[in-house]
């Protein structure tokens, strides 16, 4: 009802269920005053958590299971994902759904993402007091 495609591909050759959704959005849509704004919105969607769990409470429950649901936004689409076990699909589909419906962008995980991405920026290549030799010592 809502629009959205599914598209559906089993193989039972591993006991895992990813699933991988496109998000109608983009970099591309960043005002020029607020440039990051959405890369900082795809670390933040998933890590800032959501109404039901924080984000720390995320990382845990994922974990334990050895579970992953990651968020990003790209120059064109944003992605979301889900990888669990196929023993915790409820457990990884609850989760997907709550980063995806019912963010919580908390203050301390949006300072968190802006702090290394002013991190990564500064070790580019070229940068100004960027390490030149890629880390190595």
């Amino acid at each position: 009802d809502n629009g959205m495609g599914l598209y559906l591909l089993v193989d039972k050759s591993l006991p895992v269920f990813n699933v991988s959704a496109r998000i109608s959005c983009g970099t591309y849509l960043d005002p020029p005053d607020k440039v990051g704004l959405g890369d900082l919105c795809g670390t933040v969607m998933r890590t800032g958590g959501t109404e039901k769990w924080t984000g720390d409470e995320i990382d845990e429950g994922l974990a334990a299971i050895g579970g992953s649901v990651e968020t990003n936004v790209g120059l064109t689409s944003g992605s979301a994902r889900v990888n669990v076990l196929s023993g915790y699909i409820d457990y990884g589909l609850d989760v997907l759904a709550e980063v995806l419906r019912r963010p919580v962008f908390a203050q301390e995980k949006i300072d968190l993402a802006k702090m290394q991405g002013r991190t990564f920026i500064s070790r580019r290549p070229g940068a100004r007091g960027a390490v030149r030799d890629g880390g190595r010592s």
